[in-house]
């Protein structure tokens, strides 16, 4: 099995972005009920008896990708981690935008720039603006077959990816670095950055996460980044180098903290790090925000574009 490592490019952590749009949007996080027929026996996408779950969800997931590749869309379909060929995802280098039955992200492509117009900052909002299921790949829509391929397959992305368990250990680790960081915000004026905390169900939606304000300016981000680092270069040289002189490790070295995983505190009603004072969607600047996540991943970012750069692959 493929190790999760905690370090992950710059462009990788840009991802984050997806949730963030999901807040603003406003999108609800619903998963689909199914229901069993009177025989007990599920019908494509329900979820039936614990016997007939791990198939039930395959076949789901198989109706689900032939109905989006017999469309043209660009899907593969993969297993997830109890091995079970269970998650549809799309392949290639397209910005996507997503509304589903779990909510709505966003995909961007390597060409996407976080600098939006007034054009596709509308767009967004539009698009995020319904509950519907919805699609859109490169600025063209495929909402009407995402939606009919939904349907008619039962697909349930939340169940496609079942159960994935952390490592107590790695969590734990997580923690000390994040609550670490935070404490260095709080001695530089931001007291309102909390200590992370293990969750008791160790879901990795859970992972440990330091949030900060939304209500941070550019300046004062960079200011406490200078002060705070959120990413030492010497220090992912050596675990990237580490790698290369083990590469049949399955785990990283007993002594290896990673780096805090830091985001912003999204203005999401009733979610549980909203903060006292959520930000109204109505005053969120995309335009800023996206410079704000520029900034927090800006040290990482020149790092992976350097070792791109060695290794020949360019920028």
């Amino acid at each position: 099995m493929m190790l999760m490592r905690e370090s992950m490019t710059a462009a990788a952590k840009k991802t984050r972005f997806v949730l963030l749009l999901v807040a603003l949007a406003g999108a609800l996080i619903v998963p689909l009920a199914g229901c069993t027929d009177a025989d007990d026996t599920p019908t494509p996408g329900q979820t039936g008896n614990t016997a007939s779950k791990k198939p039930n969800i395959e076949f789901a997931a198989t109706a689900f990708y032939n109905c989006m590749f017999d469309a043209g869309l660009p899907v593969e379909l993969t297993p997830n981690s109890e091995g079970i060929l269970a998650i549809v995802k799309f392949t290639g280098d397209h910005t996507i935008l997503i509304r589903g039955a779990e909510g709505g992200y966003f995909i961007p492509s390597s060409k996407f720039s976080y600098e939006m117009t007034e054009e596709m900052r509308q767009t967004m909002d539009d698009f995020f603006a319904s509950s519907e299921p919805g699609l859109m790949i490169d600025g063209e829509d495929y909402t009407g077959v995402y939606g009919r391929c939904l349907r008619d397959s039962g697909y349930d992305e939340t169940d496609a990816f079942g159960s994935v368990q952390m490592d107590p250990v790695r969590v734990t680790r997580q923690v000390e670095a994040n609550d670490a960081w935070a404490a260095c915000a709080r001695r530089n004026d931001w007291p309102e950055i909390y200590d992370s905390s293990e969750s008791d169900s160790q879901e990795f939606g859970d992972w440990p996460v330091i949030l900060i304000p939304l209500s941070i300016t550019p300046s004062q981000l960079r200011q406490l980044l200078s002060a705070c680092p959120n990413f030492d270069p010497a220090k992912q040289g050596e675990i990237d180098q580490w790698w290369r002189d083990h590469p049949t490790a399955t785990s990283f070295p007993e002594t290896y903290i990673p780096d805090p995983n830091i985001d912003f505190r999204l203005p999401v009603v009733g979610e549980k790090h909203a903060g006292p004072t959520p930000v109204e969607f109505e005053d969120l600047d995309l335009g800023v925000i996206a410079q704000l996540f520029e900034i927090l991943y800006e040290t990482q970012t020149q790092y992976w574009d350097q070792q791109r750069l060695q290794q020949g692959f360019g920028i």
